[in-house]
This record gives structure tokens, C-alpha cells and sequence, in this order.
């Protein structure tokens, strides 16, 4: 699928449209889109909190190892990071606490390109507040960081 009509183009459109805060719990990223559309988000004003499994490996890392990871990429950023204490496989977002994105897709270019992928966009209040209560649920009582 061409990456202009991709989830990762619809992740990155949703994003950018956030005023106020971006929950993110997600397996795995790599995307550079996705890097660039958080940087920007976070220079907008936008409060950023990511749970993501690779944080998971990267606080076992030191030095120059941890200075180039994910997390440290994200930190400096001003995006808050942590990782959870379990294997975390969620891959969804809350933006501005109104719009919830899910699905079975990670934001990686392989997940764009290769995979048969899976994408719910939805401003339902009351799954919107479920997914709201599984990330604070996460970021409190599972997150490490």
C-alpha cells in the first residue's frame, strides 16, 4: 500500500491534528513520519506520554547504546516514556482524549508495506474512556521508566 493512503499517513494526519495530549501504547515503531510528526506535536504543546515494548529493552542499555535508542530519541524530544512490565502487544492512541486509534498494525514502514494490516478510527465516548482506563491503568500500575 503506498505510503501516502497508509496507516502510518492516517496515524501521522491524527497526530498533527492533536491540541492538547497523545497517549500512545504501542508494540513497536520505527517509522520516520512518525518520529517527525510526534516532534512537532510535542513542539505545538501537545503533552506526549508513549508506552512502547522496545522501551522495555532499551533501559537495560547504557551509555552510547542508551543515548541512540527509541526511549532516548522520544526523551529528548520531551515525550515522557515507559515501558511496562510485562510484554505490552497494544498497538492504540488516544488523541486528545476524544479519538481513539487501534488495530492490528504497529507504526513500522514493514507493517505499511508488507503486512495485511487493520486500522479502527473511532470517537465513541465509551470506547474511547475503555481505551482511556487501560492506558492509565498501564502507565500507573505497569509502567516502568
Amino acid at each position: 500500500q503506498p505510503k501516502e493512503v497508509s496507516h502510518l499517513a492516517r496515524a501521522v494526519e491524527l497526530i498533527d491534528g492533536a491540541t492538547r495530549s497523545l497517549d500512545i501504547a504501542m508494540y513497536s515503531f520505527s517509522d520516520e513520519g512518525i518520529y517527525d510528526a510526534l516532534e512537532a506535536a510535542v513542539l505545538r504543546g501537545v503533552t506526549v506520554r508513549f508506552l512502547f515494548e522496545t522501551a522495555n529493552d532499551d533501559r537495560k542499555k547504557t551509555g552510547a547504546s542508551l543515548d541512540s535508542s527509541r526511549s532516548a530519541r522520544l526523551e529528548n524530544m520531551g515525550i515522557d516514556v515507559r515501558w511496562v512490565n510485562k510484554i505490552m502487544h497494544h498497538k492504540f492512541a488516544i488523541f486528545d482524549g476524544e479519538t481513539v486509534a487501534t488495530g492490528s498494525y504497529n507504526w513500522t514502514r514493514s507493517a505499511a508495506d508488507a503486512n495485511r494490516e487493520n486500522l479502527v478510527i473511532t470517537d465513541d465516548r465509551s470506547v474511547v474512556r475503555a481505551y482511556a482506563e487501560a492506558f492509565e491503568e498501564l502507565w500507573t500500575t505497569y509502567g516502568g521508566g
